[in-house]
């Protein structure tokens, strides 16, 4: 697992360890760089056994390790983000992650839940 900022307790931020994630899968696209793909290939198989981690009822991801639902301007990124990381790896169970919000079609009685929340 990759983190955002050092600290501790670790505060496994999702959104930045999947642009991280996904900007060492870039770095070898276009370098080839064998030391960038085995970091990719580790990092994806700690997210494929933590990704329960950030799942919150299905619907929504949390934040991190603070135990606080992520704002929508953040869970939108990490959505896409995570649906680009299981097309990269199929044994990665993203659909989960991305939740209901992420894919438009939650009910507006289970979105308004989510969002109280917040509140």
């Amino acid at each position: 697992m990759y983190e955002e900022y050092p600290g501790f307790p670790l505060p496994r931020i999702l959104d930045g360890f999947l642009f991280g994630l996904l900007g060492l899968y870039d770095l070898w696209i276009e370098t080839g760089d064998r030391a960038s793909l085995q970091l990719f290939t580790d990092g994806l198989s700690g997210f494929r056994h933590t990704i329960e981690f950030w799942n919150y009822r299905n619907r929504w991801t949390w934040y991190g390790s603070h135990r606080y639902l992520c704002p929508p301007k953040y869970h939108e990124p990490q959505s896409r983000a995570g649906r680009i990381s299981g097309a990269i790896d199929e044994r990665l169970d993203s659909a989960a992650l991305c939740g209901e919000l992420g894919s438009g079609t939650i009910e507006p009685s289970r979105a308004r839940r989510v969002f109280w929340s917040f509140c």
